[in-house]
């Protein structure tokens, strides 16, 4: 009896997961769709996307610089 309990719940945990996994590969798309989004309007005069891409393209120089060190 223990046994299928933990059975049954070791398979409510994988499904869980892989739920969870479908999610976050859904955000990771969605997160990927909006950035290429607001790169589209680099051009616009909104200071917030200036800002935003500003910020970003430090943050990726920053991060480039970390990796090489």
């Amino acid at each position: 009896e223990e046994q299928l309990r933990l059975e049954s719940s070791n398979q409510d945990l994988e499904r869980i997961h892989r739920d969870l996994s479908t999610c976050v590969a859904d955000l990771t798309f969605e997160v990927h769709k909006l950035k290429m989004q607001l790169l589209q309007h680099s051009g616009c005069n909104c200071t917030l996307i200036q800002n935003y891409l500003a910020y970003e393209s430090q943050r990726y120089v920053q991060a480039l610089a970390e990796k090489s060190q």
